[in-house]
Parts: structure tokens; C-alpha cells; sequence
């Protein structure tokens, strides 16, 4: 499916408008259902009695693969190279003062989400943590000395201890949108005080590692990462509370409407519709979603917590079904080359329930923010879950247990008191409770 949000749909000439169409009806037997046109219009536009408009072309374009997109609309066919000529050819295209601008326009409009993913990522590498533990090891001796500015020991053993817990979470690689629910995750995930010792590890690690090298960067980490107050209330006390500040339905919905990603929007309904972590919803395989049941298997394990069961709601598993499951077979065979080119294990992606990596989804939620003026952050939208079953006076125990918020021996007991151990009569509970994101 092409992205139509950067292309000038006006600036399109009739002629290639008909071209897609007749190739659509004529070829791909593309209905008038499809193209969200009436049959008699269908005709009309075939016999060129009636114009495509831009709506409809916005439609049909969205139904093409690049491939398509280039012949028919670019006049241009697609080739496969391998990496190495891909390489020589960018070198070419950026010496070449005729290219070069050409090449910035295409990257700039065709790959925005990706470039916005990747501006912001630092990679840890062995030679950080090595600087790093020199200089604990030098703020130790700073103390020791009697001067201002050092640590004691038990500090500089707690930050390497916990630097080296964190960055094995987050993989070693981040970007600051990655980071800025980070406190909200690692509280629920750890607890308050461990995940005070994290944030300050990754502060000081910032501070003296991250800015030597990109101190623009250092300073928006230290602007989104804050270390979180000692006596921190539970999420759903401090919702309770109003201590929170959770989005609505309608600026969830205009943020959804705002993604043309599918991949983006399908991550953004299943956070607000199941109330899952981001953690657990960007990890979902296709073995963990019964798509028929609408039931979600998260299965993520912690030191302290599981999500045991989630639902979809009905509307969301008609998108799944109907227009969802066609983009990500689209996806998966067009990204295939590349993910096999940069290591990747190909069976494990091709597995995910959204084969789209974490940083692109949360750029595109960046971006869809942008556009529509509404920020929220993929946390809000377990907040937003947890307020929305908590004004429709759904008892906390069933809350806990459809966020993930109690241990297995504790949600057997739940489930068993409330709905005689019937995962179906949860469901029927949730359907009548749960927020629904698509009209």
C-alpha cells in the first residue's frame, strides 16, 4: 500500500487518474465496494463520463504497491539491487548537484516516520561503558579526597549496577521518544525505588557520556527522563486522584484518524482498547492474538508482573480482518530483503503482530501529534483504559487483571469469584465496559 500523505494528489493529470483506475477495475478486479464508490459511478468514471476525484484517487493509490505506484503514476519501474550498488548509487546521487536535491526530496517525503525515528537514537556501545565506569571510578576517588563533586562507593557500585540492568532493557539502543514514558514503565515494571536508582544511573550516564558526544541530545534526554518522587502513588491511585492527565476518547480517535502507518494505527487502538503496556503490545506475535475469539495472550513475564488476558473489541476485529491483515502480508514482503540484510532472526519479525519496529510507531504517533495538536504518549493510553473502566465502575480486582496489575494465583481467584472461571463471560464483561476507538 502506498502512503498518500506527502503526495500532491492534485497535481496528478486526468489522464494518470484513468490509468489507475482501468487498471485496478481491469486488472486487479479492484470492486466498486473497494474503491468506497457506488456501481454506477464505477461506470461513469470508466467511460470517463465522470472524473476521478481526489478522494477516490487518494483511495486507489492506497490500493497499489510502490511498484505499481512507480509504473503507473511515476512512469517508472522498480528494480531489486543488492546492497553494495545501492551504496554506489547514493554516492553517485549525492555528488551529483543535479541528483543530489532529488534524492532529499524523495528520502524527505518517502521515508519521513523512519528519518524521524532514527534522529534522536543513541547506541551504547563497549566503549561507553567502559568511559563509564572510569569515571565512577574517578568521582570515588574525588571523595575520597575530601573534594566536592565525588561519590562514595556504594553509589558508584549502585549506578553501574543499575546502567547496566536498564540499557539490558532497553536493548542498548534508544531513542528519546523511546524514553519518555520510560519512568511510567520501569515504576510499574520494577517498582518506585529500583526504578529511581535506573533513571538516576541513566542521568549521571548521560550527563558525562551521552553529552561528550551529542550534547543537543543529552539535554532533551535529561529534559524527558526525571527521576520520580520517593513516595510515588500507584497509577490508578494517583488517576483517582487526578493527578493524571488523560487524553479523551475524541482526541484519541482524531489521532488515529491522523496515522496512515497501519501498523502505527492498529498499536494505538489495541493501547487504548486493551489498556496493555506498550512493552507487551509491541511484542505481540500472530500466536498470541485469537483473532476470531478476540482474545489477546500478552504472556509478558517480569520479576514482579503478568499480563494474563486482554481482549479486542468487535470493531477492531472487523479492521484487523478487513483491512489490517492485507497490509501487513504488503509489509512483510516488501520489507523482507531488508530486514534480512541488517541480521535480523526473519522468522521471529515475520511472527510479530505488527512487524513495524517500536521507534517507527512512536514517530508516527509523534507525527499524527503534530498534525492534529493533540500530544499523548503511548503510556496515556493505558491511562486512558484504566480511567475509562474506572468511570464505567468496573471493580479494581477485574481492572488488575485485564492490565496486568496481579499475579497469576491472584487473577485465578478473580476470574473464578466473578465469572465462575469463563473466559468468555470476562469477554462479554469487557464488551460492555471497554472504550471503543473505532466508530
Amino acid at each position: 500500500m502506498v502512503d498518500t500523505r506527502y503526495i500532491d494528489l492534485k497535481s496528478i493529470s486526468d489522464d494518470v487518474r484513468y490509468r489507475v483506475f482501468d487498471y485496478l477495475w481491469n486488472v486487479r478486479r479492484v470492486g466498486s465496494r473497494s474503491l468506497g464508490i457506488s456501481p454506477s459511478l464505477a461506470n461513469m468514471v470508466k467511460n470517463r463520463k465522470r472524473r476521478v476525484t481526489d478522494d477516490l484517487l487518494k483511495r486507489m493509490l492506497e490500493l497499489l504497491t510502490p511498484d505499481e505506484y512507480a509504473e503507473l503514476v511515476e512512469g517508472v519501474s522498480l528494480v531489486k539491487v543488492d546492497p553494495d550498488t545501492f551504496v554506489k548509487i547514493l554516492s553517485s546521487a549525492i555528488t551529483d548537484p543535479v541528483l543530489k536535491p532529488v534524492l532529499v526530496e524523495f528520502v524527505r517525503t518517502r521515508l519521513a516516520s523512519e528519518i524521524f525515528a532514527e534522529a534522536s537514537r543513541y547506541t551504547v556501545t563497549k566503549d561507553d561503558l567502559v568511559e563509564f565506569r572510569k569515571v565512577l571510578e574517578r568521582k570515588v576517588k574525588v571523595r575520597e579526597r575530601g573534594a566536592r563533586g565525588g561519590i562514595v562507593r556504594d553509589t558508584a557500585n549502585k549506578h553501574w549496577k543499575y546502567i547496566n540492568e536498564l540499557l539490558t532493557y532497553l536493548g542498548y539502543s534508544f531513542t528519546v521518544e523511546r524514553l519518555e514514558d520510560l519512568t511510567e514503565e520501569l515504576i510499574e515494571e520494577f517498582g518506585v525505588a529500583k526504578a529511581r536508582h535506573m533513571i538516576k544511573a541513566l542521568r549521571v550516564f548521560t550527563k558525562t557520556i551521552i553529552r561528550k558526544k551529542d550534547r543537543g541530545l543529552a539535554t532533551r534526554i535529561l529534559d524527558v527522563v526525571k527521576v520520580p518522587k520517593e513516595n510515588m502513588e500507584p497509577l490508578i491511585q494517583r488517576i483517582l486522584l487526578g493527578k493524571e492527565r488523560v487524553p479523551t476518547i475524541e482526541e484519541i480517535r482524531k489521532i488515529v484518524n491522523a496515522i496512515e502507518h497501519m501498523g502505527a494505527k492498529l498499536a494505538v487502538i489495541l493501547l487504548a482498547e486493551t489498556g496493555l503496556r506498550p512493552i507487551e503490545i509491541f511484542g505481540l506475535t500472530m500466536n498470541s492474538v485469537d483473532i476470531d475469539r478476540r482474545i489477546i495472550y500478552p504472556g509478558h513475564l517480569s520479576a514482579t508482573k503478568r499480563a494474563y488476558i486482554a481482549f479486542i473489541t468487535k470493531k477492531t476485529q472487523e479492521f484487523i480482518k478487513n483491512e489490517y491483515l492485507e497490509w501487513r502480508e504488503w509489509y512483510l514482503d516488501q520489507y523482507e530483503h531488508a530486514v534480512k540484510n541488517i541480521g535480523r532472526d526473519i522468522n521471529k519479525w515475520r511472527q510479530k503482530l505488527i512487524p513495524t519496529s517500536e521507534a517507527t510507531i512512536r514517530a508516527e504517533i509523534k507525527l499524527a501529534s503534530k498534525k492534529t495538536g493533540i500530544y499523548i504518549k503511548p503510556y496515556d493510553l493505558r491511562k486512558f483504559f484504566i480511567s475509562h473502566m474506572l468511570l464505567n465502575k468496573v471493580p479494581g480486582e477485574i481492572l488488575a487483571v485485564m492490565t496486568g496489575q496481579a499475579n497469576m494465583s491472584r487473577i485465578e481467584v478473580i476470574v473464578r469469584h466473578y465469572f465462575g472461571g469463563s473466559i468468555e463471560r470476562l469477554r462479554e464483561f469487557y464488551d460492555g465496559h471497554a472504550p471503543q476507538i473505532l466508530p
